[in-house]
């Protein structure tokens, strides 16, 4: 049991399961008496304990991570009581299954009241071996609980059959809950808070003790105030007769529907809001392109092919969409480009024709003189002219 070997295989089976769960401390007991436990529950660190309860019953603790190397114990205390004599322990052996004991003082300290879990382990030959056994703290279930963020007012408490306070979300002085000693549960009967106080009269009055079979809501009016207690039974089978109580005062309870309803009226409001911001983005979003295209629909019907008419900018901006829009706009830039291209060549054969009608209406007007009678009188005057002056030359 206290082979280095066999505590460092230990501790590395169970390394994980020791670091998420503070509140447990898992230890074995050979038959021999020798100790071995696991435990962090009053560290920071995870300790090895080592005992050997045939002698003194002295504990040797070690941390994990110096285990083997280190040649002293971080520190030493004495075993609370023999492990062996615990009437738990004993069932296990005789019933040779795993056994639940009922809250005692752990064995390990005396200030701490946790439930054990016995188990015992034998070979193939039925030779018994040893017993593994998992403690867990009581009180950090009550860490637990504070922990919890709940309403204000409302109360969340574990009490047993005896009515012990065995955990509570509250936060309490010793003068509070009545008693100052911390191996000792506090009783609901003596607790000075009124939610609890509330939920002992319900308790006492309407159920006539603190065994509680089922779950059930107690209503228990005390001065001005009318609580709600619910009220179930928990790890019932395991023979624990614990049950678990929520205690609300009916001012938290309808304050807390009103923050509710103030929440969901805030929260619906900025809801309708964004959805009308988002409405007028996005209808501008999708009118703004079926604008911009009407518009250089308009201009092309009216030969507009140019800024201010027809919105180039917004067209080319659009056609970066990818989109239907996009696409469209794509397509109107290109029937545009289109448009101007066949309109400059259109530009350029009107000239040409306009050069080709200018020559011919020269032509015919220079016809028109030549066909007159006086120029055809100076043309038969001239060839005459040209006749003599040949005449002359010859001669």
């Amino acid at each position: 049991m206290h082979d280095e070997a066999f505590v460092r295989e230990m501790i590395a089976s169970v390394r994980t399961q020791s670091l998420m769960t503070k509140a447990m401390t898992l230890s074995f007991v050979d038959a021999n008496g020798r100790c071995l436990a696991l435990d962090r529950r009053r560290t920071a660190t995870p300790v090895v304990k080592l005992c050997d309860l045939s002698k003194n019953g002295s504990i040797r603790w070690y941390g994990f991570e110096t285990f083997g190397s280190a040649r002293e114990p971080l520190m030493q205390s004495v075993m609370a009581s023999d492990i062996r004599e615990d009437p738990a322990f004993l069932g296990a052996l005789k019933r040779r299954e795993a056994v639940i004991s009922g809250l005692h003082l752990s064995h390990w300290r005396s200030d701490a009241q946790v439930v054990s879990v016995y188990e015992p382990v034998y070979d193939r030959k039925e030779k018994y071996r040893l017993m593994v056994m998992a403690d867990m703290d009581v009180r950090t279930i009550a860490i637990n609980l504070q922990g919890l963020q709940v309403p204000t007012g409302t109360s969340l408490f574990l009490f047993d059959g005896g009515g012990r306070l065995l955990a509570s979300s509250l936060r309490q002085t010793d003068e509070e809950t009545g008693v100052s000693d911390p191996a000792v549960f506090p009783v609901l009967s003596k607790n000075q808070a009124p939610s609890i106080q509330a939920a002992n009269l319900a308790l006492a009055g309407q159920k006539g003790g603190y065994v509680v079979n089922e779950e059930k809501t107690l209503r228990i009016k005390q001065g001005d105030e009318l609580y709600y207690v619910y009220v179930s039974p928990v790890v019932r089978g395991s023979g624990q007769d614990w049950s678990f109580a929520i205690v609300i005062p009916q001012s938290a309870l309808i304050n807390h529907i009103l923050y509710g309803i103030r929440i969901a009226a805030w929260v619906t409001g900025g809801l309708v809001i964004f959805a009308i911001l988002m409405g007028i983005y996005l209808a501008g979003w999708i009118t703004r392109p079926i604008q911009t295209l009407g518009k250089a629909a308009q201009a092309l019907e009216l030969n507009q092919l140019d800024d201010p008419v027809m919105p180039m900018s917004a067209l080319t901006e659009d056609s970066k969409r990818p989109n239907e829009f996009g696409r469209l706009a794509t397509l109107f830039l290109r029937m545009i480009a289109e448009v101007r291209a066949r309109h400059r060549l259109l530009e350029i054969q009107l000239e040409q024709l306009r050069v080709d009608v200018n020559d011919k209406e020269t032509e015919a007007e220079v016809q028109a003189i030549a066909d007159t009678e006086f120029f055809q009188g100076l043309r038969a005057t001239a060839l005459k002219l040209r006749g003599v002056h040949r005449h002359d030359v010859e001669v």
